[in-house]
Order: structure tokens, then sequence, then C-alpha cells
């Protein structure tokens, strides 16, 4: 029986030490103009030192008229060779192999990134991300081209000293993807009635222009998920994986999912409400059809599974991808069993929307140092030991104790509830709606607490009084936020509740002096008011079976600081809602809640009344900053961190975590 220990041969001559290779995900380090910089390859270094077998590099043009993306490193000329000579360099010295990803974004590219040029792919169709335009068709002149280009592009990847190189053919973001679709392709020539002969022939040239036994891996998407015109996964498994054996590809890559549609893109980017493996099953029908070795992909943060799925057959390698963006140090920690000591990823995708999405370097939620890994990589002792006292054991407050403490000082952590993790236990707490891999971060944090013995006072609801008494250095408040009340005629009748109260996590006096009711004492008709958390909130009371309705004052239910994920957004608004039977009330204002419901006014002024047993009210949050001000100029340093700042999202309170633990 295979484990992940074991080595594996990819062609007939490269072996990795293990089953574990880090898999391509773009990150917008590189610098202008296509050249990898210093940023790029200390990126790479830290990976390749957390053990896996194989490295690959994300998303390099073959051609200038394949850039899809910001800051994306170009394999198009021989002066790229240089720095990606640099880049393997550091991933060998590492003893771990490094692989290249050979990419052409084709109908996904804007004009702004090809130099004002129009996007080219296989036929004239609209271009996704240059709303009003249509792709420049290919001649065949240009498909010969990019072919060619291709086939250099390995060259000088070998050339460079990669072991091997990944093509991407997936995602409905490469153009051989967009060759593969009918959805893009419609074409009535070669090229159209052979939707695969443009893969078939970049493999022909790859082996022209690299030595006959260089690796071949290859990225495919098993299911496009773009509706009645897409392929499905019997024409990967009938037709496109008997091909590209034959052509000579070397190892297949079982991704999944685009960005062509919503649905495509949840199951590129798995978000949290989606199970851990669920792209396993595809590499494990590939492999029941090919000889060659077969790789998955695809929210693999439990080492457990990363385990078995090998041990199983299922597929022969496994491909970390976030999980390693969160932790570098995963393959190491889960070839050793360290499991508990894993930093494992919540499928919150501030990655993927940081790079993909907003076209900046991405960040990671939980690992503050991605990206900063000169300036974060190494924890600096304090010059000066303080005392610290931390107000608050939410992810910002754990994370700064965690720096602090490595660094020297004397950390003692204050949290008024009896259990750490603040409000991310609010954002797991739904109910009929599995959001509970956003308590990796709590999970992570709390074994650090307990590695690293941080004093840890529970119970403790912390007074600027209490704070002077004990004459600590540096107050770090962390006191996260609380939530808003709009005003509206009768908020404070018995019939309305807070989101909160719904999934049991508080029972407080407001500003009214009496507990509020919970959520056993939710009726059958609700109306929720307020989106973002009022969206998870309809969706867990309807799946609950409640008749529920969901006003909004704006036309967007998901926009807001808590909710940032691209594909967990699409996933909610387009798919879940409507499924669940959540009636929307869009562009209207609560005007007046009453014993019997809620009255809501629209745009143009005109009322309608919503009958309600009960009205929950999910309206934002306001910063707890009372502690902060009432101890400025009172205590030598006073530090404010995470939503008592300014409600947000976990990314950010940990990364001020981290940032002010190094400072101090």
């Amino acid at each position: 029986m295979p484990t992940i220990r074991d080595p594996i041969r990819i062609g007939k001559y490269v072996k990795l030490k293990n089953r574990l290779v880090n898999a391509p995900i773009y990150r917008c380090f590189g610098a202008e103009g296509g050249y990898v910089n210093q940023e790029y390859i200390d990126s790479y270094s830290t990976e390749a030192r957390g053990g896996p077998g194989m490295i690959v590099v994300a998303n390099t043009a073959v051609s200038k008229d394949g850039v899809a993306f910001r800051r994306m490193p170009h394999i198009s000329h021989d002066s790229h060779i240089p720095g990606l000579a640099d880049l393997a360099y550091q991933i060998h010295v590492a003893d771990v192999k490094a692989a290249i990803q050979l990419f052409h974004g084709g109908i996904i590219c804007t004009p702004e990134l090809i130099d004002g040029q129009v996007p080219v792919g296989p036929s004239e169709v609209p271009l996704p991300f240059a709303p009003g335009l249509k792709a420049r068709r290919l001649s065949d002149g240009d498909i010969e081209r990019i072919i060619e280009e291709f086939g250099q592009a390995a060259a000088r990847a070998q050339a460079a000293g990669f072991d091997a190189v990944n093509v991407h053919a997936a995602h409905g973001a490469s153009l051989i993807m967009q060759f593969t679709s009918p959805v893009t392709n419609k074409r009535e020539d070669k090229w159209g009635w052979d939707r695969l002969l443009l893969s078939k022939r970049i493999v022909k040239s790859i082996r022209e222009h690299t030595d006959p036994d260089f690796p071949i891996i290859w990225r495919i998407s098993a299911e496009e998920y773009a509706g009645i015109e897409g392929y499905g996964f019997e024409f990967v498994l009938n037709e496109l994986v008997p091909a590209l054996e034959k052509a000579g590809v070397d190892v297949f890559d079982v991704s999944t999912g685009g960005v062509t549609t919503n649905e495509a893109l949840a199951y590129l980017c798995q978000p949290v409400y989606f199970p851990s493996g669920t792209l396993v099953p595809y590499a494990e029908a590939v492999k029941k059809l090919t000889k060659k070795p077969v790789a998955t992909v695809g929210k693999l943060f439990d080492p457990k599974l990363v385990r078995r799925i090998v041990e199983e057959g299922r597929a022969d390698i496994v491909q970390l991808g976030r999980v390693v963006t969160a932790d570098p140090d995963f393959p190491r920690k889960t070839l050793e069993g360290r499991d508990d000591d894993i930093r494992r990823c919540m499928s919150e995708n501030w990655c993927l929307q940081t790079a993909f999405f907003a076209g900046q370097r991405a960040k990671c939620a939980q690992n503050a140092s991605y990206g900063r890994e000169r300036e974060y990589g190494t924890l600096k002792p304090a010059l000066t030991k303080k005392k610290i006292m931390v107000i608050g054991g939410g992810p910002a407050g754990m994370e700064f104790a965690r720096v602090a403490v490595q660094r020297g000082h004397d950390v003692t952590l204050y949290e008024k509830k009896s259990r750490l993790g603040g409000l991310v236990h609010t954002a797991c707490g739904f109910p009929h709606l599995p959001t509970r891999h956003l308590y990796n971060s709590v999970s992570y944090l709390k074994r650090q607490m307990e590695r690293l013995a941080v004093k840890v006072v529970l119970n403790k609801e912390v007074t600027a009084g209490f704070v002077l008494s004990e004459g600590p250095d540096v107050v770090v408040v962390a006191t996260g936020s609380l939530p808003h009340w709009p005003d509206i005629e009768g908020i404070l009748k018995p019939i309305v509740l807070h989101y909160e109260e719904y999934l049991g996590l508080r029972e407080y006096p407001m500003v009214h002096d009496r507990l509020i009711r919970r959520k056993d004492r939710v009726g059958n008709r609700v109306v929720v008011i307020g989106g973002v958390e009022g969206a998870e909130t309809s969706l867990s009371l309807a799946r609950s079976g409640k008749d529920v309705t969901l006003v909004e004052k704006t036309d967007n239910i998901a926009k807001g600081p808590y909710l940032l994920d691209p594909s967990r957004i699409q996933m909610l608004v387009n798919e879940y809602v409507p499924e669940a039977g959540v009636k929307l009330k869009l562009n209207r204002k609560a005007l007046e809640i009453t014993d019997d419901g809620v009255t809501i006014l629209d745009k143009d002024g005109n009322e309608e009344f919503l009958p309600a047993d009960t009205v929950i009210v999910t309206c934002g949050r306001e910063p707890n900053e009372f502690l902060k001000e009432a101890l400025i100029g009172k205590v030598p340093q006073v530090v404010g961190i995470g939503d008592c700042l300014n409600p947000r999202n976990i990314g950010n309170a940990i990364h001020e975590g981290a940032f002010w633990a190094r400072q101090v």
C-alpha cells in the first residue's frame, strides 16, 4: 500500500521524495514586466523548506498576448531565464523538485495587460473581464505561433533548471481550455472539429523543444460547470484523458470548475461551505482510466484525509494549495504526524480575493508572513522585556500574544467570556450552514496559547481601573465590536432579536434593562432586517423550516466587511438563498416594527406590511473602543487592533495582531 511518504516518479527519471506537491497558486508577487523578484523567490523558498516533494510555480505567461494577471511572471523571452533559474535553484537547494506552469490567458486577458490589444480566443465570444468587447478570433498562423511559444517556453523552463512543466489547461482561464470548451470554441475548421487538437499539438511542441523525457504535467478541469453548453466529466474520461495520454502527457493534474459561471467559480476555489476533498472523486475516476500518475487538489486541509487519499489509492499525488499558504510547513508536519501543530486553512479565500479579484499582492488571512517572508520570517527578540496586557481573546488578541511571547515579552491575555475565539464563534454558529472551517483559525491560535504557555485569564471583564492597578507597560485593546441597533420605531419590542441571540451565542441586556429572548423564541414567520450576516441568518432559518423574508436597504445582500470571498458570495446569493425560498425585499427600508410585523418603505415611498412572529436584526457592528479611549494617556502605550478599530474580517484582525506584536 503506497503512502504519502513514498517516492514517486513523474516521467522516466524525475523522482519526487514524497507524494506531496505544492500546487500552482497565483500570488501577484512578481515584478512589473514579468521578471522574477526577490519577494517571489522568498515566497517559494519558504515553501520549499516546508518539505514537499515538488513545488509547481504558478502561471507564467508564454506569450505577450497571454498575460492575464498583474505582476505575472513571464517565460516568453530568454531574458526571463536568469530570474527563473534563481527561483529553481532556491527550490532545489531545499531538496525539492521544481516544476513551472505554462499559461496563456486567452479571453480572460484584458487590453490593459497586453499593451492595449484585444485579447485573443478561439472564437469571437464576449470577453468576461472586458465588458462590451469580444475576443479576436485567432488565425491559423496565430495558433501555430502560440503552439511554438509553448514549446519555446518549455525549453526555457528546462534551461532554467526546472524538472518539469505543468501546462495550464483548466478553469476556463487558459486558452487551451477555451479551445477544449464548446462554450468558447465555435469554430468550423480543424481547430473546432477536433477541440483537443490544440492540446495535442502543444504536447508535441514541448516534446520537440525539450529532452524526450522532460515531464509534462497537464492540469485539467474535469467538469466545466458552464451549463448545458459546457463539457461534462464523460467527455474528459472518454476523450480528453485518452487523447492526452496517447499524446505523451506524463501526469494528470485533476482540478475542476472555472471562471465562466458562478457554479464553476465555486468549484474552482471551494468556499467554506464545501466539504473537504470535494474534488477527489474526479481524480479517483481518472486514476481508474490511466496508467499515468494522477494528482488531486482542492480543499485538502485535513492531514488525515491527505494521508488516506494515497493509502486508499484514490490518487497518486496530493497537491496542496491554500493550506501551504496558511502554513508552509504543512507537508513536513503531515509527514511527521504533527497534525495538531498545523495552521489549517479555513477557506476564507482572502488569498484569492486579494490576488485574482483585487489585483493586489495575495494575503493570507491567517499567515501574516505570506508575501513578507523576509520581513517577518525571523522573529527578533525584544530589546526590552515588557509587561503587556492583551484585552480580548479573539483572533487579533491571540495572534498578538502568540508573537509577543515568542519575542520574550511578559504577556497576559484577558477574555471576558468563558472561551477564546471572539466573533469567529458567531461566523461558525449558523445551524444548517457548514461554516465550521472558519474555526480553524481559532483552533490553531488556542493550541498556540497552550504550547507557548501564554497566561490566559477567562471570565474577566477588564476595566480601566483594573488596568491601572496592574501597571502594564503596554495595553493591547482587542475588545472587538458591538452589535449596531438601527433607529427603527419599535426596535425594543419583544418580537425583536439580534442574530447572535438566534445563534444562542449571546443573551444580554441591551438599551432596555431586561434580557432579550433567545433562539427558542423564534416563531415560524421571520423578517430579517439587514444583509451580509442577514443573508446567512436567513438561509439558516429557511433551512430549519421557517418562512423567511429578508429586508435590505440596498440591492446587495452580501456586500460587507465579513463576506469577501467571491465564490462564497456566489453560492450564497445565486444558489443557496433562492433554493431555500427566502423572500427578498431589496432597496427597502424598515420603517416600523409592531407586535405583528414590520412596515417597510421602498425608494418610491410606497409602504408594505410584512407579518412576522419574530424580527431578527442583522445591521452590522460598531467598534468597541471605550476601553481604549479610557486608557489613552494613562498608561505608557495603548494599541488598538482588530474590530475595536473598525469591524472587518478575520484577516485584518490577525494581520494587525502580527504587526503590532513585532513593534512593541
